[in-house]
């Protein structure tokens, strides 16, 4: 490995662990959280990360995909909802993952 991937390694690990100890120290209240990555290899893994260790903790994870053409957070939600038995989420602890391609992307560009 090379110092700069080393580097790399090093700040994506720290960014990992900031992220998980701002979603502990959000336990019982809302609190939102905006992560963006250029790399979905890393992206998908500090999600896996943090999702093990919140449903280890007893926190249900859930994901909705806002729709890229007619982008609706609350029609996203209601979907969510629709999708679990009886349309209720489960009323304890919980964090929510929203994906809308089109915005990380823009976003993406704007912070190049």
């Amino acid at each position: 490995m090379t110092n700069a991937a080393i580097d790399t390694e090093k700040e994506n690990k720290r960014n990992l662990r900031k992220l998980i100890l701002s979603i502990q120290a959000s336990f019982g209240k809302l609190n939102i959280l905006v992560a963006i990555s250029d790399n979905p290899f890393y992206r998908d893994e500090v999600i896996k990360t943090y999702e093990l260790e919140l449903q280890g903790r007893g926190v249900n994870c859930y994901r909705v995909k806002v729709d890229r053409i007619m982008p609706s957070l609350k029609d996203s939600l209601q979907n969510l909802l629709a999708e679990q038995s009886e349309g209720k989420l489960d009323r304890g602890s919980l964090a929510l993952r929203v994906e809308n391609p089109y915005i990380t992307d823009r976003l993406l560009k704007i912070l190049n």
